[in-house]
């Protein structure tokens, strides 16, 4: 459901979020570049997105920073380093999936 709402949606300045949704998503995203510590809900939600979904993840992250929402740096940094590393895992998913 929320993959086809960011790709319904065309453009990221279209969405209409409230805080709670941002400070869930950001909660989720900010389990930091240790893969060990993401729980099964984060993955379940996260793992395995089209690449384009992943790209305005990043998008949205820069929007925060850029409007000024007023979320610790360190917050928005683990979160685009976390959005970098579930890229790349889903990438080596796709992969070894194509392999055997």
């Amino acid at each position: 459901m929320q993959r086809k709402l960011w790709r319904s949606q065309g453009n990221i300045s279209n969405l209409c979020i409230t805080s709670l949704e941002v400070d869930s998503v950001l909660s989720q995203l900010n389990y930091g570049p240790v893969p060990e510590y993401w729980d099964e809900s984060m993955l379940d939600r996260f793992l395995g997105l089209e690449m384009v979904e992943y790209e305005v993840l990043t998008e949205w992250l820069l929007m925060l920073v850029e409007k000024g929402f007023g979320y610790e740096e360190l917050t928005i940094d683990r979160a685009f380093d976390t959005v970098l590393l579930l890229q790349e895992a889903t990438r080596k998913l796709r992969q070894s999936a194509n392999v055997t």
